[in-house]
């Protein structure tokens, strides 16, 4: 068991399931410290302070949101990321093999064994002013960053996972301005919305990006030339059958870096939160961060 782990909880994740945990979450957890946050950012600043001082596992109690900001302090540091998942999604959490049941997933961060992965960086702009944010999962451009962006928190407090497809009904019909991407040493071209992804997990248990790895230095790149119906037929399609039947209008490309520019607005998100707007850029950073994951695996 390592020598120090503090457990950063978000109470509002999952809402009213949430609350109901805290206590089981103390009890089940000991004399661990448990941190709770209180605004957007708080996770980062307690787990920054939390790798400095020494903290051998920095646990994320959330959801993908909560993690993504836990691991925004810890990237970089010798600190691992531990994850209890009781999110909505919890996609970082598939992806690295976790048990979703909440004691099992303790468990694996007492007997765990810790690895480093790869993890992304994208600088994009947030009201006009330059940002840079680390993502572990994945990033979105254009239609899946606007259903993430409008999607309410009472709506997911009240309908889970399917929060998501009732914006996205909203969402679908209107025209987007289209993205110019490009590689560095490489190609560009225009395309209607990008995915772009560092492990194979997209918006749950579907393998979107077939081929990534969390360790083969590369992002998995996923470009759709259409929009609205078109484009979600053609992502259920890339869902379904991989990378190797692509649909045609979509583009699968594995590359360390990319950049993306529009001329109206287009919204980005890292690991299912929104985040900002374009122009951005994004890359992969080999072994980023340190994990807890099963000793199996």
């Amino acid at each position: 068991m390592p020598a120090k782990i503090i457990i950063i909880l978000n109470p509002f994740a999952k809402s009213r399931r949430a609350e109901k945990q805290i206590d089981r979450l103390c009890r089940m957890t000991g004399n661990t410290s448990i941190s709770l946050t209180s605004h957007p950012g708080d996770a980062t600043q307690k787990a920054a302070q939390a790798a400095k001082k020494g903290v051998s596992v920095v646990v994320a109690a959330g959801g993908d949101g909560t993690v993504n900001e836990v691991l925004n302090g810890l990237a970089g540091t010798s600190a691992a990321l531990g994850i209890l998942p009781i999110g909505t999604m919890n996609v970082v959490a598939r992806q690295l093999g976790l048990p979703l049941k909440l004691r099992d997933a303790w468990q694996v961060i007492q007997t765990g064994a810790t690895r480093a992965i790869d993890i992304g960086l994208a600088r994009f702009q947030f009201n006009g002013v330059p940002q840079k944010r680390h993502f572990a999962q994945m990033a979105g451009i254009g239609l899946d960053a606007q259903i993430v962006r409008e999607v309410t928190w009472k709506e997911k407090q009240r309908w889970g996972p399917s929060s998501y497809l009732l914006t996205a009904l909203k969402v679908i019909p209107r025209p987007a301005p289209p993205i110019r991407i490009g590689i560095k040493n490489g190609p560009s071209w225009n395309c209607a919305f990008a995915l772009a992804g560092n492990g194979n997990y997209y918006g749950g248990p579907f393998p979107v990006f077939a081929k990534a790895r969390l360790d083969d230095q590369l992002l998995d790149l996923c470009t759709f030339d259409s929009g609205g119906w078109r484009g979600l037929e053609r992502f259920l399609r890339l869902t379904l059958l991989g990378p190797d039947r692509l649909p045609k209008g979509l583009q699968y490309r594995q590359t360390p870096a990319f950049t993306a520019t529009a001329t109206g607005d287009v919204p980005v998100q890292l690991d299912g939160e929104f985040v900002g707007c374009l122009p951005a850029a994004f890359r992969v950073i080999p072994n980023g961060l340190r994990v807890v994951t099963p000793s199996t695996s």
